[in-house]
């Protein structure tokens, strides 16, 4: 029932970007139809929400260890939240060093001085100064995350699942946008090493397949009744319109 159900979300996800279904910026990206001075305020936003994923793993990890769920429940789901959380710290060796290195050597690499960018954003829990349209998005996967553990989990499968959507996720869309616009960061057959300008995303929209499975085993795990199984769906559905509304906002945010 539960693997049922987020295979036919994941399924339709694709389809729907198979389709041309997703937000137009995202498609004026792939076609590198922005300009760089666009394309480095799309990445400088979007970061913006990168920036606090850390923190975002912990709340979920203390919202499921502080709920009432079954002790085997919690063990599935904190571990499917843990992994995650230890790759983005960089403490996976094979998965390289902590994502905020990668994100710092994009942002340096794209004319943004790192430290000045990150300066004013806040703590997670105190946001300070971010584009309103990346807060929001913050803020809405925050209310998501308080709202249920399972619907935590279930929203961070979303959103790493929209990440990569096998092949043609928002970071796929991201990276050609990149490679196009600057052909002096490209790799031929995007070869991408941690140290490239452009490894983070290229990374991202590789292994985020990995996170999203990782949440989905721990889903399939904890969800066994059909009031868990609603629960499951709101948070995977809400991740969905919280990114889709994300990336319409940013269109018309830098038109």
């Amino acid at each position: 029932m539960t693997e049922r159900a987020i295979d036919s979300f994941h399924a339709g996800e694709v389809e729907r970007y198979k389709r041309g279904e997703f937000p137009e910026i995202l498609k004026r990206i792939e076609a590198s139809d922005i300009s760089k001075e666009k394309m480095v305020e799309v990445i400088s936003t979007r970061y913006q929400v990168a920036h606090f994923f850390e923190d975002m793993l912990r709340r979920i990890i203390r919202g499921v260890e502080a709920s009432e769920l079954a002790t085997n429940v919690k063990a599935a789901l904190i571990h499917s939240v843990q992994v995650n959380l230890n790759e983005e710290l960089g403490e996976v060796a094979e998965y390289g060093g902590p994502h905020r290195e990668g994100r710092e050597v994009l942002l340096n690499a794209l004319g943004v001085d790192y430290e000045t960018w990150k300066k004013d954003l806040g703590i997670y829990e105190n946001l300070g100064k971010l584009n309103p349209i990346a807060r929001e998005l913050v803020e809405s996967l925050k209310r998501i995350i308080d709202t249920d553990p399972i619907a935590a989990v279930a929203m961070l499968y979303s959103y790493e699942d929209k990440i990569s959507l096998d092949g043609v996720g928002d970071y796929h869309k991201l990276l050609a946008g990149l490679e196009k616009l600057y052909p002096e960061l490209a790799k031929a057959d995007s070869k991408y090493v941690e140290g490239d300008a452009l490894w983070h995303i290229y990374s991202h929209a590789d292994h985020d397949e990995h996170h999203a499975a990782l949440a989905k085993s721990g889903l399939v795990e904890s969800v066994s009744t059909e009031a868990d199984l609603s629960k499951l769906q709101t948070g995977m559905t809400r991740a969905k319109i919280a990114l889709d509304t994300f990336w319409n906002n940013l269109e018309e945010g830098i038109k």
